[in-house]
């Protein structure tokens, strides 16, 4: 029943997502869209749907580095969460470049004593450079 009700949860928030990108109100700069947009990339991945997560991030993205800059600690979040979808897709150079990106924007908003924000991001980039030794 879970999966079932998170899959109609899933299926009204892309209607309603394109519902509001219809409407033709300015999004660009909204970041409460993006907050949707984002939850809703999630769920894709966690359902598998990883090519339609990025889409969905990639709508997060755009409206954060237009609202946000490119330097807050929320587009971080987004390049991992993407870095996190391309190695699912087995993509691990992107994976790295993304996890990359989230780093070095956690380390200049946060300095280099949050360890607690970095450590995902981290222990993402070693998983990215081992797979050529562990083969998966």
């Amino acid at each position: 029943v879970n999966d079932q009700m998170r899959a109609w949860f899933l299926e009204q928030g892309i209607k309603g997502v394109a519902l509001v990108e219809q409407s033709g109100e300015d999004l660009s700069e909204d970041t409460e869209f993006a907050a949707l947009t984002f939850q809703l990339a999630c769920m894709l991945d966690d359902f598998g749907q990883h090519n339609k997560a990025l889409e969905y991030y990639e709508k997060t993205l755009a409206i954060q580095r237009k609202a946000l800059g490119e330097d807050h600690t929320d587009t971080a979040d987004t390049y991992n969460s993407m870095a996190i979808v391309f190695r699912s897709l087995s993509n691990n150079a992107k994976a790295l470049e993304y996890n990359e990106k989230a780093l070095a924007i956690q380390r200049k908003a946060l300095g280099e004593h949050h360890a607690d924000k970095q450590a995902h991001v981290l222990t993402n980039i070693l998983h990215c450079q081992m797979v050529p030794y562990w083969g998966f």
